[in-house]
């Protein structure tokens, strides 16, 4: 099913489908730096003329082609603390459901072997957990904020554990299984290589 759906999607610029159309469109970057994108150097067009409120207008218009090629559902993905500016006309002409991804289930492959990895008391490494592929997942009411990676379930060993360059022995690593139970911590003492693919992702 995956991969029959993969032939349909489409991935491009707003900029390339100015007059076409799709049944659904998602938009991936409603955030304050891309939608209006302001070059940090724009003052330089000043001299053909350019005036920032002229580039704003320029960034509404393709916000707008990129929001109206949706034939039946658009979708639009944002972040609350750095959401566009441009959502606000949108948000006070109607009313738009909001969903928290945090809280959507994971998707499962019947053929993958899968653990989600969270690292949390990780102030002091959070650059290395993103460039090792962690995303941040924030503070909510039920839990801490941590940084989360789903990997093959081969991949996490008490090898890999202890060689990971983020791994500064002041950190809390958890693993979680499919079912969102958590399988492993080190804050139990127990022993990571006793971790095997037994109910993986």
């Amino acid at each position: 099913m995956i991969e029959e759906l993969r032939d349909h999607i489409i991935v491009d610029t707003a900029h390339s489908y100015k007059g076409l159309e799709c049944d659904s469109v998602v938009i991936l970057d409603a955030v304050a730096n891309h939608y209006p994108l302001i070059h940090p150097h724009w003052i330089f067009g000043q001299i053909f003329g350019d005036t920032l409120e002229y580039i704003e207008a320029a960034e509404l218009r393709l916000f707008y082609v990129a929001v109206s090629r949706a034939k039946d559902r658009l979708i639009i993905c944002t972040q609350d603390s750095k959401r566009s500016p441009f959502l606000d006309t949108i948000r006070s002409a109607r009313d738009v459901p909001t969903l928290d991804l945090n809280k959507l289930p994971s998707v499962v492959r019947k053929d993958s072997h899968r653990y989600e990895v969270r690292v949390l008391n990780s102030y002091e490494v959070r650059k290395l957990l993103k460039d090792d592929g962690f995303t941040f997942v924030p503070e909510s009411d039920s839990r801490l904020p941590y940084w989360s990676k789903v990997i093959p379930a081969e991949e996490v060993s008490a090898d890999w554990i202890d060689k990971a360059l983020w791994n500064d022995g002041n950190v809390i690593i958890e693993v979680y299984d499919q079912t969102n139970k958590r399988i492993w911590s080190s804050t139990d003492g127990g022993d990571a290589s006793a971790l095997a693919p037994a109910d993986p992702f």
